[in-house]
């Protein structure tokens, strides 16, 4: 785990769910803690008519090939009196690193930068930073808070209760109309779109 970045509205921690990098490991698994102090909202990919996603840039890393970040499911709230979509309290933000020489050594390095609104809006800029030596084992509570936070990933398919789906504009041109039909009954449906 990354030492924690605190600023008057928010922390942040870079968080990797293994203590090391075992011979021939390609890949590990890690997340990017954000604690909002009440209030504070940060923002999801594609924040509204309003706002800026959270901007993840990795190039102080070494033996990082890729970085795939995962978006947890947001939180609709209004802003200004406009909707938006994002996240408030806590979010973790899955993060899948690919390494350039596998079972090496790795340093990862982050600047993220995000705006966050409360009655005003800041824009923020923190670094993290985390060296994860040639090792094996588990950081169990890190391992434990990325599994939490894959699980609020909205899924990539459609779920197989859902048996027909049809988006349209109306003909005013005025509604984007979405129908979808499934064998159990939606309990809280919500779209957001992107």
């Amino acid at each position: 785990r990354s030492d924690v970045q605190k600023t008057p509205a928010f922390s942040a921690q870079l968080v990797i769910a293994q203590d090391g990098v075992a011979s021939g490991v390609r890949t590990l698994s890690g997340g990017l803690v954000l604690d909002l102090q009440p209030g504070w909202k940060t923002y999801w990919r594609s924040p509204g008519e309003v706002g800026v996603p959270p901007q993840f840039n990795w190039e102080g890393s070494s033996n990082l090939a890729d970085v795939r970040q995962l978006w947890p499911a947001p939180k609709r709230f209004t802003a200004f009196g406009i909707e938006n979509f994002g996240y408030e309290t806590q979010v973790v933000f899955p993060l899948e690193f690919s390494l350039e020489t596998p079972g090496s050594e790795v340093l990862f390095a982050l600047e993220l930068e995000l705006l966050i609104c409360s009655d005003i809006c800041v824009p923020a800029k923190v670094n993290l930073s985390q060296a994860l030596p040639q090792g094996s084992g588990l950081d169990d509570i890190s391992a434990k808070k990325i599994a939490k936070a894959l699980a609020t990933v909205p899924a990539q398919e459609m779920p197989r209760d859902v048996l027909s789906t049809k988006v349209y504009i109306d003909s005013d041109q005025t509604e984007l109309i979405a129908e979808l039909t499934a064998s159990k009954a939606f309990l809280e449906p919500d779209i957001f779109p992107e």
